[in-house]
């Protein structure tokens, strides 16, 4: 992450730090996920979040992330039916297949929307032909994905919900279906 973003990154933190102390948070920790996971220099970054902010930065592995991403999805509610939590980031995506009594299960995919994009698509609007290459690629690495059958996926992060954003069915009730899409 070179100056002057790192700079960039380590002040906003600071003051995130800052703020959350001045609200009454006791103790202060960051995350962060795929662009640091991928950043050469990502334990200079740490280091320098951590020695200005006085506060950890812990650099989730795909796992960590997808369990995360549960939890929040899930907001503490019971797991009652076979369920996936997909997030598509820009580089990476995580899914979390789960089901009743049973230990969640994480993976890692190594797409996202932007990575996709930049190694498939030349037109805006993607032509017929790069459509098709971005199905085959994101089946391909579908194999990736942890195996089940969920009768749900819920879909989290930002690429969802710019989705919900364009579609207009979506905006009314937040649901993504094939038939939307």
């Amino acid at each position: 992450i070179p100056e002057p973003f790192r700079g960039e990154l380590v002040a906003e933190l600071v003051q995130c730090a800052t703020i959350a102390r001045g609200l009454g948070a006791r103790d202060v920790a960051f995350v962060a996920t795929q662009p640091l996971r991928q950043a050469v220099d990502a334990r200079a970054v740490v280091v320098a979040v951590e020695a200005a902010s006085g506060a950890p930065l812990h650099v989730l592995d795909h796992a960590e992330e997808g369990l995360l991403n549960l939890l929040g999805a899930m907001a503490g509610r019971p797991i009652e039916a076979p369920l996936a939590v997909v997030d598509i980031g820009g580089g990476s995506s995580e899914v979390v297949v789960v089901e009743p009594g049973a230990r969640a299960r994480a993976g890692a995919l190594a797409i996202g929307g932007a990575s996709l994009t930049r190694d498939l698509v030349n037109h805006d609007p993607p032509t017929a032909e790069e459509m098709a290459g971005l199905r085959t690629a994101a089946r391909t690495h579908l194999a990736g994905a942890p195996s089940g059958a969920p009768g749900v996926i819920l879909a989290v992060g930002g690429t969802s919900s710019n989705l919900v954003k364009i579609i207009p069915a979506a905006q009314r009730d937040r649901v993504l279906t094939p038939r939307r899409l």
